[in-house]
């Protein structure tokens, strides 16, 4: 951390949840470490909360990365991102205004994650696409035969992967409604 930014840094040991939003809330920046996450739902969700997140190059990264801008391809890189933040809000404030930004945010809802998952069934190379039948061809309730399982287990033994349940209860709870 450069010397005149030092004390603009801080760094916290293990935060519950909802101490965690909060936290990021009052965040000018956040960064994520992880150099093996299949999503990373915290570096998501804090860029869902309009503040800016920088991860590395890895994983899914960049696929679900509201921008390039918060990609990073090395710590060294990360270090000037960050540092430029902290120095001036308005390197990436735009970004939050922005269009790409509200298509972003729009595509990340629960809702649209319920319905891509009930929908399954309608992509043309689904190897099992004719035993189901997807909402919109179904005449009846009585028809709707899709049976979706959502497989938890191994994230709820390990305390390290709190983001995949709490992503399978939401997806659930919005399917359920």
């Amino acid at each position: 951390v450069p010397s005149d930014l030092r004390e603009r840094v801080r760094c916290h040991g293990f935060l519950e949840d909802d101490e965690m939003f909060e936290a990021v809330k009052l965040s000018t920046c956040a960064i994520s470490l992880s150099s093996w996450e299949g999503y990373n739902l915290p570096f998501c969700e804090t860029l869902f909360q309009r503040v800016p997140c920088f991860a590395f190059d890895v994983a899914a990264h960049p696929e679900v990365a509201s921008s390039p801008v918060f990609i990073c391809k090395t710590l060294q890189e990360m270090k000037e991102k960050v540092a430029m933040c902290l120095r001036d809000k308005a390197f990436t404030k735009g970004h939050f205004e922005s269009r790409q930004y509200k298509e972003w945010i729009e595509s990340r809802t629960w809702t649209n994650a319920a319905e891509k998952i009930a929908n399954l069934a309608a992509i043309p190379d689904y190897p099992h696409k004719d035993t189901y039948q997807t909402i919109e061809n179904c005449s009846s309730s009585a028809e709707l035969s899709l049976r979706i399982g959502i497989v938890v287990t191994n994230a709820s033994a390990d305390p390290a992967n709190s983001g995949v349940i709490r992503t399978a209860r939401s997806i659930i709870a919005e399917m359920t409604n």
